[in-house]
């Protein structure tokens, strides 16, 4: 009998020992999750929206960065993303630039998107960095 009294608190002590480093892992783990997702929806969604900025034709009244914008801003909602649930996303915009090619032989404009996005980490557990800067670069399908 006196074997077990003293082993009684025994489980108790693991588990208040591995508590604090399973939260870490665990809270770790779900901050880098986060992270990647989140990176991994906006460089998708700049992708496609300059994508989509580089069809524009020259005549249209849109201008690239409007048609940029408005892409960006449908997709987020297609996520079910508001600036009311996700608040650093508001901050996100989308800046175009037409650029076009000097070499005579490949004549062609290039559409060239770039945003910035700050980040706001779950936990603060990880390291992450504290804005995502996302380039892409479409070339134009209508040329003048």
């Amino acid at each position: 009998m006196s074997i077990k009294r003293r082993q009684r608190g025994a489980n108790a002590i693991e588990f208040a020992l591995t508590l604090p480093v399973f939260l870490v892992v665990f809270l770790g783990a779900m901050d880098w999750g986060w992270y990647f997702f989140i990176r991994s929806q906006v460089v998708n969604a700049t992708v496609i929206s300059c994508e989509i900025a580089s069809r524009v034709h020259p005549d249209d009244p849109k201008s690239p960065e409007k048609v940029a914008e408005e892409e960006l801003d449908q997709r987020y909602k297609n996520l079910g993303w508001s600036c009311s649930s996700l608040g650093s996303l508001c901050d996100y915009k989308i800046t175009t630039q037409e650029l076009a090619n000097t070499r005579v032989v490949d004549a062609h404009k290039t559409m060239y998107c770039a945003g910035e996005l700050p980040y706001t980490p779950l936990t603060g557990y990880v390291m992450v960095p504290q804005i995502f800067d996302v380039r892409a670069e479409m070339r134009m399908e209508f040329q003048k």
